[in-house]
């Protein structure tokens, strides 16, 4: 295998072709170094990239094998390459631009063993002609669409852990792979949706006006630049260091009010003196998901709302926010507060560059082992400091801007058959219902009132799922036959169920689908559900109904 540098390969039509059999080294520290950005990357038979460094192309001709070994590689071709590109050793292949190619693009992470640290980034995500093989924990994907991958997904042999499958919103799906052989393929139906957690990235921005602490004075957010020197804190040594500003970008909202406040795009407003006298010494805009630091962690301002000192200002329906990234993740000081740099886990293409300098290439991040202090979601850290600035504020005789959730226990559970049939419960008696089902009745829908944990407990609680009830134990009688349904708790792609979170029980969304299997021809089936936590619920007090409606 013959080995070449990657200057000594650039020609003067600013194309690099490297021959079958060969390996390429010493790539540029950054695509805005000398002949780290060139027009045409061509690769014949099976070639290697390797020693680390980044490179930007804007036309990959892939004619065999192309393996990533330690680089990174942006494409901002149109169409992504046929043929097959491994990525392994902490690589990253970057494609922007992407539409489907004549062929089909496989992507492998690792060759024989598995190797971790590696990142995919699609932007937007070609639903056809993709292939991803060898993927395993440590591993990233990211996609800009809210769509589920239509290709094949292998996971690495022996892989235990779980695999994240993230989107522009968080993360977009999960394969637990200690739960299933390796070596398995999986389509889009075999994903599990979940709400994001806590190794996603939401929009984390400053709005226009705050006031960021650099080396020399507080300055506004939008008048940052490259190369700005901020202060930051280190809070394992109670001291100020000073971080630089390597990239800044802004983007523009519209928000969505059909959506709950926290989703719909709304700017959080944190009043002046809010925390304690002179923090923030202004009111302070910053979205939803922006942290603030306390108690050395992080906490997202949305788990902080009180209505009365942070409340969604729903006054601002469209604006410009603000990310600032220093050279690592980094404690800083906004409006007098503490708070957050950007962390960049995937969606810096979403944001316009601002400055002469362009990053490209630069492996997306994660919190668990990239952020500058812990991400903290957990309610027994998070509400006795919601409590404390929530009663500050009632000190202060800052009147609610918000009116107090009428809420119900009645989860009004009841089942709808395939032909749009109502059937309410005959008995209901510790936690379990009783129904009974008309003859030819093959499938219901469990249906309930359903609500998030966040809004009828508090934001406080970081669960922002809507659940109706937990469901147990479900069984049918069926002409003096007993049958016990489990099908809620072995089927993960069963519509209208949450995750499962605890084994043996499973929450709806409200709407379940529930297949009854096979029935008989004649006669009434009793079924009975067993719940073990519903509610409470945001709605008003439910009326009584009959047990069966017809719709």
């Amino acid at each position: 295998m013959a080995t070449y540098t990657w200057a000594s390969e650039v020609k003067a039509d600013n194309t690099v072709t490297v021959p079958d059999d060969a390996t390429v080294t010493d790539l540029p520290s950054s695509p805005s170094g000398t002949y780290g950005t060139i027009d045409s990357l061509i690769v014949q038979g099976a070639a290697s990239l390797t020693g680390g460094g980044s490179v930007l192309t804007r036309s990959l001709l892939l004619g065999g094998t192309l393996t990533l070994d330690g680089v990174s590689v942006t494409d901002v071709a149109t169409t992504l390459p046929s043929g097959t590109i491994t990525i392994q050793n902490g690589a990253s292949f970057i494609a922007e631009n992407a539409t489907s190619s004549a062929g089909k693009t496989i992507f492998t992470f690792g060759v024989t063993t598995p190797s971790t640290g590696n990142s995919l980034y699609i932007q937007p995500y070609v639903s056809s002609g993709v292939t991803i093989n060898n993927v395993a924990p440590g591993d990233y994907i990211y996609f800009t669409s809210e769509d589920s991958p239509a290709s094949d997904l292998t996971l690495a042999d022996g892989s235990s852990g779980i695999v994240y499958i993230y989107s522009s919103s968080g993360i977009l799906a999960t394969l637990h792979t200690a739960e299933t052989p390796g070596g398995s393929y999986y389509k889009a139906a075999d994903f599990s949706m979940m709400s994001p957690s806590t190794d996603t990235y939401e929009l984390v921005c400053f709005l226009p006006g705050s006031m960021i602490r650099t080396k020399e004075a507080d300055i506004p957010v939008e008048d940052l630049r490259i190369g700005d020197s901020l202060l930051a804190f280190d809070w394992h040594r109670n001291s100020e260091f000073t971080r630089t500003i390597v990239w800044v970008g802004s983007q523009t909202a519209t928000v969505n009010p059909t959506l709950p406040p926290d989703e719909a795009g709304y700017p959080v407003r944190i009043l002046k003196d809010a925390i304690s006298d002179g923090l923030p010494y202004k009111d302070m805009l910053i979205t939803p998901d922006h942290c603030l630091f306390f108690e050395d962690k992080f906490i997202p301002a949305r788990m902080l709302v009180n209505g009365r000192s942070i409340f969604y200002d729903r006054e601002i329906i469209s604006y410009t926010y603000y990310h600032i990234e220093t050279d690592k993740h980094a404690v800083i000081t906004a409006d007098g507060m503490l708070t957050e740099s950007y962390l960049d886990t995937g969606n810096r293409s979403a944001f316009r560059q601002h400055g002469e300098t362009v990053i490209f290439g630069a492996a997306p991040r994660a919190w668990v082992q990239d952020a500058a202090a812990p991400l903290c979601v957990a309610r027994d850290v998070v509400e006795p400091i919601y409590r404390q600035i929530a009663a500050r504020a009632e000190h202060a005789s800052i009147a609610s801007m918000i009116q107090a959730p009428v809420l119900t226990d009645d989860a009004d559970l009841h089942l709808v058959t395939e032909k749009g049939m109502v059937i309410r419960p005959v008995s209901n008696r510790a936690g379990r219902s009783m129904f009974m089902l008309p003859a030819g009745v093959t499938s219901v829908r469990i249906v309930s009132r359903a609500s998030r944990p966040s809004d009828t407990v508090g934001p406080f609680v970081d669960d922002r799922r809507h659940l109706g009830v937990l469901i147990r134990e479900i069984m049918m009688l069926d002409a003096g036959v007993t049958t016990h349904i489990k099908t809620h708790l072995t089927d993960d792609s069963l519509d209208g169920w949450a995750i499962q979170d605890a084994p043996g029980c499973r929450w709806t969304s409200g709407n379940a689908l529930l297949p009854l299997g096979t029935r008989r021809a004649v006669g009434i089936a009793m079924l009975a559900v067993q719940t073990l936590s519903s509610g409470p619920y945001l709605v008003a007090e439910p009326t009584k109904k009959p047990i069966v409606e017809m719709a």
